[in-house]
């Protein structure tokens, strides 16, 4: 598969859309100063780093990931 990231611009200032196809990446969390942390996404030389206020902001990202479903072959 080959890797192809592509990133538009929005019409919004301050917002950008990025789209990266991944098999298998690496997820962690990095390093932070105990108030914003940072979800790193990397695979094959792209890497995505979202930055959360604070703790609370990144556990509901957690629940929202964790609470999707992905549908059944018969519903594709």
């Amino acid at each position: 598969m080959e890797m192809k990231p592509r990133i538009a611009p929005t019409l919004e200032l301050g917002l950008m859309k990025a789209t990266a196809s991944l098999q298998d990446p690496e997820v962690s969390l990095s390093p932070w100063d105990a108030q914003m942390p940072v979800l790193c996404i990397e695979e094959g030389g792209v890497v995505v780093e979202l930055e959360f206020p604070d703790r609370e902001a990144l556990a509901r990202f957690q629940r929202r990931i964790a609470a999707l479903r992905c549908p059944d072959k018969e519903d594709a």
